[in-house]
């Protein structure tokens, strides 16, 4: 009886391992890619403060209305000449998924903050639309500097209190 239902799972068994290579290929997909040496060093850790100036209420009056775009610097050391790089700002809970801006956790209400490219172009972090490879810089040797800019944005009729947000970066090499 157990020989019988050995025999009966084997012949089961091998006719589903026939089945998966019975079935034909559509394609395939290569993948290529490097390993670079990290070029440079990113000054005090890699934290960056931004202070945003006081900006009035009315100046957020509708949704889509920027003010004050502030520029920041991402400071590197000890670059090795000639690397692309740039500082791609990375998905995570601060980022609103439908604008890609930075969301408010502070007590201003319909206000977010949006990041800006050094052609001042807004970056969605959420698709990374201007976030990117043609926004950074060529290295030279030693220290270089990395500028974004960031401006207060409003999703409605902004109300007065305080905007705070962050968000994470890695550098990327091309």
């Amino acid at each position: 009886m157990k020989l019988k239902a050995l025999v009966a799972a084997l012949i089961a068994t091998s006719g589903l391992l026939g089945m998966s290579a019975a079935q034909a290929s559509d394609g395939t997909v290569s993948f290529t890619g490097s390993v670079v040496a990290t070029t440079c060093t990113i000054a005090a850790g890699g934290a960056v403060s931004v202070t945003l100036p006081p900006v009035d209420a009315s100046a957020l009056s509708s949704s889509g209305k920027t003010a004050t775009p502030t520029q920041f610097n991402i400071v590197l050391s000890g670059c090795t000449a000639g690397q692309q790089v740039h500082a791609q700002f990375e998905m995570g809970p601060t980022v609103d998924t439908a604008t890609g801006n930075l969301k408010n956790s502070g007590g201003a209400g319909f206000v977010e903050i949006s990041l800006l490219n050094p052609a001042f172009q807004a970056i969605n972090i959420a698709t990374l639309v201007n976030d990117g490879a043609g926004t950074g810089l060529t290295t030279t040797a030693g220290a270089n500097t990395l500028s974004y800019f960031a401006q207060y944005i409003s999703t409605g009729v902004a109300t007065a209190g305080t905007v705070i947000s962050s968000v994470t970066y890695s550098l990327v090499y091309n």
